[in-house]
């Protein structure tokens, strides 16, 4: 005679609810891929993006001295952040906040 095992209630019922979490899982995995998609498609490059604001021009004489700073709408000078003052980036930080 050849019996079949019948499966514990309970087994039976953790395995539906196992496969019906992995079935979510995957079609929530599926869906964030396709809204990922979505969203990287559409964004600029980073070429696009990169900040290049205009900066002041310094004119200089013959043996190295300033003459004249000549800037168009705003007056700036690239200052490398390792050159800023912490305090300066403190008080920035404590505003915004």
């Amino acid at each position: 005679m050849n019996r079949r095992k019948r499966i514990h209630p309970v087994l039976k019922v953790f395995l539906i609810v196992l496969i019906i979490i992995l079935v979510f899982l995957i079609g929530a995995g599926i869906y964030a891929y396709r809204v990922y998609l979505t969203y990287a498609t559409s964004l600029p490059s980073i070429k696009d993006i990169q900040y290049e604001p205009p900066q002041s021009s310094e004119i200089f004489d013959r043996s190295g001295n300033l003459i004249r700073t000549v800037y168009f709408a705003e007056d700036r000078i690239y200052v490398p952040l390792s050159e800023v003052p912490q305090n300066f980036i403190d008080a920035l930080i404590a505003s915004e906040d």
